[in-house]
């Protein structure tokens, strides 16, 4: 998303009584007991299964075999094989609507519109008594994005309206066939390939285009417009550009099958099959192996954290809210409160996480249970040198 400029802001308030706010808090006390209790059996299952995965691909990685992409070894068939070299394909990838022809691995279009994007900002102010008014700051920003941002659900609907559909679709093409030396690439990994390059526009790509399109389309900037005026976008133009990935240098990890590439499944159906730009030792290809987490183990690891952090925090809320009556109370408890909280939710997360891996590698949970010992080390003096001194309690 490409940020332009901002528009005048539009605010709205809202206020909600101390009663109101203590009612609020009570009802949701039930619901963040339950997020906190729920946390634990959330990170040691998904910790089990991190573990689990580890040592699947640990022991895959031991197992890797050197092979020469130039030659298949049917004695290597079914084994986890790895090899470096030139990708190459005979495919031209070529542009659907635009005069764009490439021999490439991978040739992707980017359409973007010009649209309203609503920034929002909000301010809560404690009132004496307990109360709260909040204000909500609403502006709008002129933005490049090649998503459609949905503008019915602006604060400001009638004087901020986005077009409701692209005049093209963003567009991926992928070569096959494609071919290491002897072997064989699958889609698969090929869609893991990301080091794209942009693509240059020449500005007479066009020229071959009927005319009625020369009128409707321009290169302007390495972009190809549909606008009036480049330089000046209006509301729901739009503008096109190009990425590529070239033909060049891999390295892959995967099991031979002939001719073929497929996943290697581990005892336990783990998949492992790696494809990196450039020519990466097997060491490191090895390590990589290991390495390799699932997008789903951090995703449920980030929210046990989450759940707990909340959970926590929603216990603590009618005190907070009690204490509003008198707002400098409520502030130094409300700081207080939120700094104990993170520092008990990182504890109780490292070290539930640290004596899962305690068992399994033992250096890895000693590391982690070290870490919740440094964090209480840290609070705690953090705790004496902001705390007054007892000279300072008897002037007080």
């Amino acid at each position: 998303m490409t940020e332009q400029e901002l528009s005048p802001k539009t605010t709205t308030v809202d206020q909600r009584s101390w009663f109101q706010r203590l009612g609020t808090s009570l009802r949701g006390v039930l619901t963040g007991l339950l997020l906190f209790i729920i946390a634990f059996p959330i990170l040691i299952w998904n910790e089990g299964q991190a573990i689990q995965t580890h040592r699947d691909l640990e022991a895959g990685a031991s197992i890797v075999e050197n092979s020469d992409s130039t030659v298949i070894d049917p004695a290597q068939d079914g084994k986890l094989i790895y090899f470096t070299g030139e990708t190459r394909t005979p495919s031209i990838l070529t542009d659907s609507t635009f005069p764009i022809s490439e021999n490439a691995i991978k040739l992707k279009r980017i359409v973007e519109v010009y649209q309203w994007s609503e920034i929002t900002q909000t301010e809560t102010v404690e009132k004496n008594g307990g109360g709260t008014e909040t204000t909500t700051t609403y502006s709008y920003q002129k933005v490049w994005d090649d998503q459609l941002i949905d503008s019915t659900s602006f604060q400001e609907q009638a004087n901020y309206r986005n077009p409701q559909s692209k005049p093209l679709e963003n567009e991926e093409q992928v070569a096959n066939p494609v071919s290491v030396g002897a072997y064989i690439i699958p889609d698969r990994l090929l869609s893991s390939l990301s080091d794209y390059e942009r693509l240059n526009l020449s500005s007479d790509l066009l020229t071959t285009l009927p005319n009625a399109q020369q009128e409707q389309w321009q290169v302007f900037n390495n972009y190809i417009f549909r606008s009036a005026d480049p330089s000046n976008p209006e509301i729901g133009d739009a503008r096109i550009w190009y990425q590529i990935i070239r033909p060049g240098t891999v390295s892959v990890v995967a099991q031979q099958n002939g001719d073929n590439l497929e996943p290697y499944r581990t005892k336990d159906g783990k998949s492992i099959e790696m494809i990196r730009t450039g020519a990466v030792p097997a060491e490191e290809m090895s390590e990589g192996i290991i390495q390799v987490n699932p997008f789903s183990t951090w995703l449920f690891r980030i929210l046990a954290v989450i759940f707990m952090y909340i959970g926590l925090n929603t216990l603590l809320v009618p005190i907070s809210t009690l204490l509003h009556v008198i707002p400098l109370f409520a502030k130094v408890f409300l700081f207080a409160n939120k700094l104990l909280t993170l520092v008990i939710t990182l504890v109780l997360s490292l070290i539930t996480i640290g004596i899962m891996w305690l068992i399994y590698q033992p250096l890895i949970g000693l590391a982690i249970l070290l870490v919740a010992v440094a964090v209480v080390f840290l609070f705690s003096k953090l705790r004496k040198k902001t705390a007054p001194t007892t000279r300072e309690k008897k002037l007080i």
